[in-house]
């Protein structure tokens, strides 16, 4: 199902990764200015289409001069920059998954109430919808974090069996809300669980890190 933007977005406002969380200030993209490259990473992607400003020299938070590939955090730049030019840096916002992501998390939601994703929620069901949506969210964050920090004992000093079991906890926190919240909707209307002539989602079990 094609999920709409106003679902997509209540979900990310659940898990605080919305166009306005997290924003990347004064960043000096990476790979060395030497007059001749013109392609450039930033350190957070995927960006929010649009919200990248650079700031060069006398110029100020301009988005000319330079497109970008929101999916890899790429900038290319127009001319190649110099190194000469100072200030040279970008302000942006950026998400941890995309939309492709959540519309993932909410068809596998939509199977944790009982539906299947070409249904209609009902209403009595969104909140626990949208939590089941949210669990599945920190469950892929563990599972990533995991997966990229493994080899380099994660970012910052964190370490990343601990961070991975905080996102871990945090799926579980969200999917005994969304149970129980689906459990109060089922008695109200006569029944003790969701339909048994549902089909459900195959589980995928949580990644656990290398030690």
């Amino acid at each position: 199902m094609a999920w709409s933007a106003a679902q997509i977005t209540a979900v990310r406002g659940l898990v605080d990764d919305t166009s306005t969380s997290h924003q990347a200030r004064a960043e000096v993209p990476q790979n060395e200015r030497d007059s001749s490259r013109t392609v450039f990473q930033v350190l957070y992607y995927p960006i929010v289409p649009g919200s990248v400003y650079l700031t060069t020299g006398t110029t100020v938070r301009t988005q000319s001069g330079f497109t970008v590939d929101n999916t890899n955090g790429l900038l290319t730049f127009t001319a190649a920059p110099t190194g000469t030019e100072n200030p040279w840096y970008v302000d942006y916002y950026w998400q941890w998954l995309t939309d492709t992501d959540f519309t993932t998390f909410l068809d596998q939601a939509s199977y944790d109430i009982g539906y299947s994703p070409s249904d209609t929620v009902p209403s009595g069901l969104t909140n626990a919808f949208n939590l089941y949506a949210a669990s599945h969210f920190y469950q892929r964050m563990a599972a990533r974090y995991a997966s990229r920090f493994n080899s380099t004992g994660g970012g910052q000093g964190q370490s990343v069996d601990v961070v991975t079991a905080n996102y871990l906890n945090l799926a579980k926190e969200k999917k005994a809300e969304a149970d129980a919240m689906k459990m109060a909707f089922y008695e109200r209307h006569g029944q003790r669980s969701a339909p048994a002539s549902v089909s459900v989602a195959p589980s995928i079990a949580p990644y656990t890190p290398v030690r």
